[in-house]
């Protein structure tokens, strides 16, 4: 995903430049409204994909919580109902 990241924000950055650069051919030949359209779906592909990795790293941190709260909890936890089970259940 931050890959991914990385390519959109080239592309869209690139675009940018492109548009800069050559906007007096762009407003001669009428195309200025294609060029922000193409402009704009690439900085939303950008935005998407960093939402993308936001929600990867989110899931991520979740789980790995998850899994290390319950492994602490299994320390903690065992020895202490070893020591409440009855005696006749050892």
């Amino acid at each position: 995903a931050s890959n991914e990241k990385i390519v959109h924000d080239a592309k869209q950055q690139s675009l940018f430049m492109e548009a800069i650069r050559g906007i007096v051919s762009l407003r001669m030949a009428n195309r200025e409204g294609v060029r922000i359209a193409s402009w704009l779906n690439h900085l939303v592909q950008m935005k998407n994909s960093g939402l993308r990795q936001q929600r990867y790293q989110l899931i991520f941190t979740s789980v790995n919580g998850l899994v290390f709260g319950l492994s602490r909890a299994a320390v903690v936890g065992l020895p202490l109902a070893n020591l409440a089970a009855p005696r006749h259940l050892k």
